[in-house]
């Protein structure tokens, strides 16, 4: 932080509209909706 602070957690959520926090991080993301192909959810709503 601009500050000088720093915080440690198991998790953080960036609800940040631009993924702000995970920039930052330099952690890798995904902008927009995942595709079916990369999607392992099995309760997805698969149209194809």
């Amino acid at each position: 932080m601009e500050s000088g602070k720093s915080f440690m957690a198991k998790m953080f959520i960036d609800a940040t509209y631009e993924g702000d926090l995970m920039a930052v991080a330099g952690v890798s993301y995904t902008f927009g909706r995942e595709s079916y192909e990369n999607n392992e959810n099995v309760i997805c709503n698969n149209p194809g």
